[in-house]
Parts: C-alpha cells; structure tokens; sequence
C-alpha cells in the first residue's frame, strides 16, 4: 500500500483552513473593533501600557484586514488571481502586522515587569508621550525588518504566504521578530510571578 503523500493539495484541508481564516477575521474584526472603540472613547488617563496597546489593536487590525484576501487564496484552491504586486503587498502587510504585534505584546510585557519588579526605577517614569515616540520608533524598525517582503520574485509569491527555502537572514529575521520577543515575555513573566509570590 503506497504512503500517503502529506503535501499532496486536499480541498478539504484547503477549505477548512478558508474557512478558519474567515472566522478568524470576523472575531478579529469585533475584538479589534471593541478595544479601539475602548481606547479612543472610554480611556481616561493614558499610562505607555495603553499606547503599546493601542499599536497592537492595530497591528491586529492591519493582520484582520489581510485575512479576508487570504481566505480568498485557500477557497481558491491555492490559486492568486489578482497579480503579482498585490501579493507582494499582502505579504508584506502580512509580515509586518505580525511582527509588530510580538513587538508590542513584549513591550506592554516589559512594562509591567519594571513597574512590578524594579518600581523605583527612572523608566517607569516614562510619558505617554514618550511612549508614543518608542512605538512610532518600533513600527519604523520593523518596517525596515520586513520590506524585502515587498521585493518577493513570482516564484517566491504564489499566494500571500513565506514561501521559498531558509536562508540565514531568514533565520535571522525571524530570531529578531519572533525568538527574541517571545524570550523575552517570558522573562517578564516569570520575574513578576516571582515577586508577586515573595509579596504575597
């Protein structure tokens, strides 16, 4: 009996995954929508928390809008009919919302773990103000992270998703944008259970 080729195209799997994207834009849209509205009419004093918060609604609102044209690809059947420069686009767009996204969930991370940890310390002085300049500052260094995405050959951009082999600076983008963040949430993490526990 000859084995079962994993990479063979399934329209089940295909659709399926259409479908989970749809799904994942609509509830996507409505967090989004809800933490925006959230933000803009019923915050009254803004700490930097709330702005890095802010700038990830809407780096997941930039991913949500993707989403719908990503569905599209799948429901497609793989198949990406509407040329070459807005795949590139998509994925670029793609890229960059995801990478800002783990940018901002390590700040807000970062944030609370010296006001918990190290509350004496001059950076917990930081403004809103302040805040909003290291946000634009981030936003501006992953755009410089991910806008080769934006040069992807038509072999490399079938669809709006990473295609093609690993390279080194691959793998180096990807340490910056995803390894390095996620280590360092933990790190935050860890470090205020830990003083919470020794208050407590």
């Amino acid at each position: 009996m000859p084995a079962a080729n994993c990479s063979a195209p399934s329209a089940a799997v295909e659709v399926t995954v259409g479908a989970l994207l749809v799904l994942e834009c609509a509830l996507g849209l409505l967090g989004n929508a809800v933490a925006l509205w959230t933000f803009c009419f019923r915050l009254k004093v803004w700490k930097p928390y709330a702005v890095y918060l802010l700038n990830l609604a809407a780096a997941d609102l930039l991913l949500t809008f993707c989403q719908p044209f990503h569905a599209a690809f799948y429901l497609r059947r793989k198949t990406w009919p509407w040329g070459h420069a807005s795949c590139q686009t998509l994925l670029f767009l793609r890229v960059l919302s995801r990478g800002v996204g783990v940018a901002f969930l390590a700040a807000v991370a970062l944030d609370r773990y010296f006001r918990v940890v190290h509350p004496r310390l001059k950076v917990n002085l930081l403004s809103p103000r302040a805040a909003w300049g290291v946000s634009g500052f981030m936003w501006l260094l992953l755009l410089g992270l991910t806008h080769q995405s934006l040069f992807a050959s038509e072999a490399a951009c079938p669809g709006p998703e990473p295609q093609g082999g690993t390279s080194l600076r691959l793998l180096w983008q990807e340490a910056l944008q995803f390894i390095l963040p996620f280590g360092l949430i933990l790190f935050c993490n860890a470090g205020v259970i830990r003083t919470l526990r020794r208050r407590l």
